[in-house]
């Protein structure tokens, strides 16, 4: 049960993250590039330039940051390349600050040059902060950051799992920070363990419960968890009321300890939440509860049981590890049978209606038929996808079992959770893929990089990298407009899309900038790229005609790391334009 609570604080904290940043992606995608163009003149430029430019920063972006401040958002601040604050959307006449040196995340950015985001304690309060680097005509030109405070965090979390919510900060962190001043005004100092930590006393509603909150976490039991930095849950008693604390461990954005996310749940409320919403795949607690138990001490009542299953809206089956036994009508009429018997007449399994691949279960894995197997593997969640007789829609159930002991049968439950499966898969497309050209983006091809690293240390695995980009792409803006280079963008990712192999992989590394990890060796891929180029120097595109690339390729070594072949690769790209452009560079 104790896990169960640790993944429901842990899944509520991450969706509330997955939340604020999918809003943030969206306007990234759509506007960075007008946001880069508008920085780039600003850093080698006089203060006239910089305040003319942070006027148009502020004429094209304080309608988004009006609308999202409704939302939640705290603060929203652009930065130069030096790190040295243009503008401060929540402050518009402090700027050319250099707060780069207060701020760790921002010198971590302005080096790597790549999005970061994580909780950071500012000089105003601690915040998340989603950090996006800033790129145009193929240079780093600054950055700029969303901040979200923990109080609306905790707002949101509230939604999802409405408990009290508390930061516990290290001290020392927050020493290291904030005024002596300001912690005064902020926080409440308090010895837990070993350390001492800050809290907010006004996230409590009430001197008294402030007073029952500073017991709980100097008392043993929590003192251990805290000191070994990891999560735990402590059950505890207030005026005969049961409740639990559950702590999960924070780091900052520059993955550093930071402190604890502390909830305090009322435990008869919690298993209610739970049932509700800890995956959306749990039964509902009437299901689980009454008529789990009932089937076990029903073996000769067969009508009542079925009687009392068929109210259910899930499908319902009872199986050994054969065939079905027993079976609700909501499972009956989904696939067009009145009867159990008329049913096992063309099948002996329900598994006959798995559909294979994508992950999902099918009718045998490893070696076991598919009920031996989710016994074997009971901490693994289980779904199948099935398609529907009437619609001929595949749909998405999930799976939750009990084992009937007195009969060696077991109880399974197929929760139909196709919308929100796909919800969840819209979701993760969107994270995964660049919202223009509809390729992977750029945090998807460095995974997809580490993973070929992984392969070609492991089993002396063979891979290429081509970087490309648009040549005069700027010039191609500033003629015809942001709307024709986006057309172009596309136009060129369908082309080169279909001239490649489907295992090559191909991501939008920012602006007019593009990646394919080529999994072939270099002369291949040397090859690969030289035929894309003549394809794009040959296609007509629409509104501008004639178009062409310059490419870098290189070959993976054994001795590399991601930031050397992708330093390499991005040298011959340069030598590439350095050579007249629309030609191929490369090096073993």
């Amino acid at each position: 049960m104790h896990k169960n609570k640790l993944s429901l604080l842990d899944h509520t904290f991450n969706s509330t993250i997955n939340t604020f940043e999918l809003s943030q992606d969206d306007f990234h995608s759509a506007h960075s590039y007008k946001m880069a163009k508008i920085v780039s003149r600003t850093n080698t430029a006089s203060k006239a330039i910089r305040d003319k430019a942070r006027e148009e920063l502020l004429k094209n972006f304080s309608t988004f940051y009006i609308n999202k401040t409704l939302q939640s958002l705290e603060g929203m601040h652009i930065f130069d390349k030096h790190g040295k604050s243009l503008l401060r959307f929540q402050k518009i006449n402090k700027n050319d600050d250099d707060i780069i040196n207060l701020r760790e995340s921002l010198q971590k950015i302005s080096k790597d040059f790549k999005y970061q985001k994580g909780l950071e304690v500012g000089l105003c309060k601690e915040s998340y902060r989603f950090q996006y680097p800033l790129f145009y005509d193929g240079e780093f030109v600054g950055s700029y950051e969303y901040s979200v405070s923990f109080d609306a965090i905790q707002r949101e979390m509230k939604k999802f799992f409405s408990q009290q919510y508390v930061l516990l900060l290290d001290a020392y962190r927050v020493d290291s920070i904030i005024f002596d001043a300001a912690k005064i005004k902020r926080y409440t100092k308090l010895l837990v363990g070993k350390k001492e930590y800050y809290f907010d006393e006004m996230l409590f509603n009430s001197k008294e419960k402030v007073k029952h909150f500073k017991n709980i976490l100097q008392s043993d039991n929590v003192e251990k968890i805290i000191d070994s930095n990891s999560w735990g849950v402590v059950d505890f008693f207030v005026d005969n009321n049961r409740y639990d604390i559950i702590i999960k461990p924070v780091s900052d954005i520059s993955s550093k300890d930071l402190g604890f996310i502390v909830a305090i749940a009322k435990n008869d409320y919690l298993s209610d939440i739970e049932e509700r919403f800890f995956m959306d795949l749990f039964l509902a607690t009437l299901l689980s509860l009454s008529i789990f138990v009932f089937v076990v001490r029903q073996v000769k009542n067969r009508n009542y049981v079925r009687e009392l299953i068929n109210t259910q809206k899930d499908m319902l089956i009872v199986t050994n590890t054969t065939g079905i036994q027993d079976a609700n009508d909501t499972m009956l009429e989904f696939f067009g049978y009145k009867t159990l018997n008329a049913f096992h007449k063309e099948h002996d399994c329900i598994c006959d209606f798995f559909i294979k691949g994508d992950g999902f279960l099918e009718a045998e894995v490893d070696g076991m038929y598919w009920v031996e197997y989710i016994l074997q593997n009971q901490n693994k969640g289980h779904k199948v996808k099935i398609k529907d007789p009437l619609t001929s829609m595949n749909r998405i159930f999930d799976l939750d079992f009990t084992v009937l002991k007195s009969t060696n049968s077991v109880f399974i439950v197929f929760r139909d959770i196709t919308q929100e499966y796909m919800k969840n898969k819209r979701l993760k497309d969107r994270a995964n893929y660049d919202s223009l050209t509809k390729i992977y983006n750029r945090s998807s091809f460095e995974y997809y990089l580490d993973q070929e690293i992984k392969n070609s240390y492991k089993n002396d695995y063979i891979f290429s990298l081509i970087m490309f980009d648009i040549d005069h792409f700027k010039k191609i803006n500033d003629t015809y407009g942001h709307d024709v280079g986006d057309t172009i963008l596309k136009e060129l990712t369908q082309l080169v899309e279909s001239h490649i192999r489907q295992s090559d992989i191909l991501a939008r590394w920012g602006g007019e900038e593009f990646m394919i990890i080529s999994k072939a060796k270099l002369e291949h891929s040397e090859t690969l790229a030289e035929k894309i180029r003549h394809i794009v120097e040959s296609y007509n595109f629409k509104e501008v005609g004639r178009v062409t690339c310059s490419f870098g390729v290189t070959q993976f070594h054994d001795q590399d790391t991601k930031e050397s072949i992708m330093k390499r690769v991005d040298n011959m790209l340069y030598s590439a334009k350095e050579n007249g452009r629309n030609t191929v560079v490369s090096i073993r």
